[in-house]
This record gives structure tokens, C-alpha cells and sequence, in this order.
């Protein structure tokens, strides 16, 4: 055990213990947004070339336990509209969230949230969703993890003619990792030929349990209470694409799925946090209420509604030096005081 690691825990504990990361003190009357991506079984989890964006059902169980605890939960429509009408809760609000669509969602995050008694918004990428077709960063990330333990030499070959700097020695994981940071930087035409180049080369690798949601299981969600909400048509980044395209990915997103699923779509979830003041005109434009973005924090009272902040959970970010999930550490992250938000 590190020092280090011995005294952030211990802070942590110190912190709360006073009251002093307590949620009902550090988030009364503002909104707090949590969100998560994938929820997997942890031998799923093994083959997913992203580890840090999943928790697996149990660990999920255990952060809803912790709102449950601290915070009045529930979808961004619901949670939002209270909080912003300035309805008095006995503890603070919190907007449960889950980005992407992914199967996952509805086969192990679902059955955790109906035994919590609890409804979320799901954030679901309308064009990809209507195609069947897994999102493009993923993609990414499995032709290139799928390939390093056994074609090393050809995904390296591959990732140095894109300029994406990885060691040889590295892991799967952490060359997948380095190849979609360094795509999300290119334009939309570059992107799209990276993803045929990786695919063409190194195959495509994606496990049959892998993919997204069907119009029936988002539907079967609404009916359950949860929210559906817009993440664009294809989980563009916003500020790259040109007006045609911008208003394509906000408009005929919310257009699809209110067809589709028959319900008002309100909220809507920037990709990848990814906006600036021309993507919130076209989000307003297009008569959304809510916008989701991936800047750390809660949101006070007056904070701008299409650009909320959201604190991300990451099952590492919480884990005691034993191991074993702290409440104290989860406290201070999504308290005011932590020194290193969003690491």
C-alpha cells in the first residue's frame, strides 16, 4: 500500500465522517447529473477493448445504493423540471443517465434499476440504433485490441501510418485507447477512413454479446417509466460538422426517435461532451430542453440548461485501498472539495 493511496483514503473518510463531502450539504439545491456507459458481466468486461467506461451489474448495484442514500433520483426530464421549478426535496436532486444505447443497458442495467425502484434517461444515438450498428468508436477500439496479442506488427504498422503513437509493448486496452483519443481529433471524412482502414486491415473484432439496443427494448424502457433521449444520429462530434450536418445529427435524431417510439424527446447528450455556443443554438433550435455535457460538477440554481455538467462514474475511481468500494472516496469526488476533479 502506497502512502499515497493511505492518505487519500483517509481524507476521504476524515471528510465525510465531518460532513464535509456529505452530498445532502455539498449538493443542496443544485442538480447532479450521473452517468454511466457500459454495464457488463465481468468476463464481458474482459473482452471489451474500453475496460474504463464499464461497471459491471453488482458494482452498479452498489453506486445506486449510494444515490439512494444521499439523493432524490431520478430521469433528467423528471429530475430537471423539480429542480428547475425550485420544488423543496429533503435531499438533493440527481439525474440518473446512461449514454449510448448499448445492449447492455437493457439486458444488465435494467433489471438493477427496477429492483433500486429507480428510472434513468438513456441516451441513444438515433441513426445508429435504426442501422443495427455499433458505434464508430468502438469499432475503432476492438479492430485494433483484437488484433495486438496475435498481429502486433500489423496493427502497429497500422497505427504508425496514422501517426498514432503507441509502444510496442503496450496493452491491448491502452493501444485501443490511443487510437480513438487521436480519432475523435481528425475531421468526420478522416475518421471515417481511419475506421474502413482498421477494419479492411486488422478485421473486425466485435463479440457476438456486443451492440446496441432495438427500437422495442427503447420503447420497452419508456414504457417502464425511464426516459429516451437524443445523443445526435450517429454520435457525431458537433463542433466538427459543417450546418447541413449539425442540424441533421440534433433535429433528425429527435424527429427519429419521437417516430419511432412514440414519445417527446427533450433532453438531448452532446457526444463526447464535445460543444461550443453554435452546437447549443442548433440543440435549442431543434427544441430541446436539456443538454447534457461531459464538464465535471453539479449544476446550481441559474446554470445553463442545454450545457449541464455531469459527474462521470468510473468503478476505479471509487475503490479503497483494499479493494472494495469507499463510499467516503465517492463522496469526496462528487464533492466540491476534491483536488484532482475528473482524474
Amino acid at each position: 500500500m502506497s502512502a499515497k493511496a493511505w492518505l487519500r483514503d483517509r481524507a476521504g473518510e476524515v471528510l465525510l465522517g465531518a460532513g464535509l463531502t456529505n452530498p445532502g450539504r455539498q449538493a443542496a439545491g443544485q442538480l447532479t447529473i450521473a452517468t454511466f456507459h457500459r454495464v457488463l458481466p465481468a468476463s464481458q468486461r474482459a473482452e471489451y477493448p474500453m475496460p474504463g467506461l464499464v461497471v459491471t451489474p453488482a458494482e452498479l448495484e452498489w453506486f445506486l445504493a449510494f444515490f439512494e442514500r444521499y439523493f432524490e433520483v431520478g430521469t433528467l426530464a423528471d429530475a430537471g423540471a423539480a429542480w428547475d421549478q425550485g420544488v423543496p426535496t429533503a435531499k438533493p436532486r440527481l439525474a440518473l443517465t446512461f449514454d449510448d444505447a448499448q445492449l447492455d443497458n437493457y439486458l444488465h442495467a435494467r433489471p438493477v434499476l427496477k429492483a433500486a425502484g429507480m428510472c434513468a434517461t438513456f441516451f441513444a444515438p438515433a441513426g445508429s440504433v435504426e442501422r443495427g450498428e455499433i458505434l464508430w468508436h468502438d469499432r475503432l477500439a476492438y479492430g485494433v485490441a483484437g488484433a495486438w496479442p496475435t498481429r502486433r506488427s500489423d496493427a502497429a504498422r497500422v497505427l504508425s501510418e496514422l501517426e498514432v503513437d503507441v509502444p510496442e509493448d503496450a496493452a491491448p486496452a491502452d493501444a485501443a485507447r490511443a487510437l480513438v483519443i487521436a480519432a475523435k481529433a481528425v475531421p468526420p471524412a478522416t475518421r471515417v477512413a481511419w475506421l474502413d482502414r482498421v477494419e479492411g486491415e486488422l478485421g473486425s473484432q466485435v463479440p457476438t454479446w456486443d451492440g446496441l439496443m432495438s427500437w422495442a427494448q427503447l420503447g420497452a424502457l419508456a414504457e417502464a417509466g425511464h426516459e429516451v433521449a437524443s445523443h445526435s444520429l450517429t454520435h457525431a462530434l458537433l463542433p466538427q460538422c459543417d450546418d447541413d450536418a449539425l442540424r441533421a445529427e440534433v433535429s433528425d435524431s429527435r424527429r427519429l426517435l419521437e417516430e419511432r417510439l412514440g414519445v417527446e424527446v427533450i433532453s438531448f447528450c452532446y457526444p463526447n461532451g464535445d460543444c461550443d455556443a453554435r452546437t447549443v443554438r442548433a440543440v435549442e433550435a431543434a427544441g430541446y430542453r436539456w443538454g447534457v455535457s461531459t464538464e465535471w460538477g453539479a449544476n446550481a440554481p441559474g446554470a445553463e440548461r442545454l450545457r449541464l455538467a455531469r459527474h462521470e462514474m468510473h468503478a476505479d475511481h471509487v475503490r479503497a485501498r483494499d479493494g472494495a468500494f469507499s463510499e467516503p472516496r465517492l463522496a469526496w469526488r462528487m464533492s466540491r472539495l476534491h483536488p484532482a476533479i475528473g482524474s
